[in-house]
């Protein structure tokens, strides 16, 4: 599932919240990465 980028922005945002989160593009969605360490969701 394809997302917008404000999306992407928005849920980064609120999980920045609770602890550092990075967000990359894989595989047509997005891979939301958390201390660097492997991937939380895909």
């Amino acid at each position: 599932m394809a997302f917008s980028k404000g999306y992407r922005d928005f849920v980064v945002e609120q999980l920045e919240r609770i602890a550092p989160v990075t967000a990359k593009s894989m595989f047509g969605g997005v891979g939301l990465y958390w201390r660097t360490t492997g991937p939380v969701t895909a």
